[in-house]
């Protein structure tokens, strides 16, 4: 996760942050990744915690943006609840 950040993320989001675009691609690469659902173990049936939510925004600090930080956040946390 935090190479995908560093390579994917970090490099436009100024930019994109510049030109108010969010590029919904970055939506289906990170699932292809499993970055959202983080907290569900793979048999659906139980949280796997805190910890979990802990490393992910670990990684997610490498993509120098809050706003596509917070939007994959509630995509894998908040909106599964």
């Amino acid at each position: 996760m935090a190479r995908f950040c560093k390579e994917e993320i970090a490099p436009y989001a100024a930019d994109w942050d510049d030109e108010g675009i969010f590029p919904r691609e970055l939506f289906t690469k990170a699932g292809a990744l499993g970055m959202f659902g983080i907290r569900i173990d793979p048999s659906g049936r139980q949280w796997t915690g805190l910890v979990a939510t802990a490393a992910y925004v670990e990684a997610m600090a490498h993509s120098d943006s809050g706003s596509i930080n917070m939007a994959f956040l509630v995509q894998s946390d908040m909106a599964l609840r």
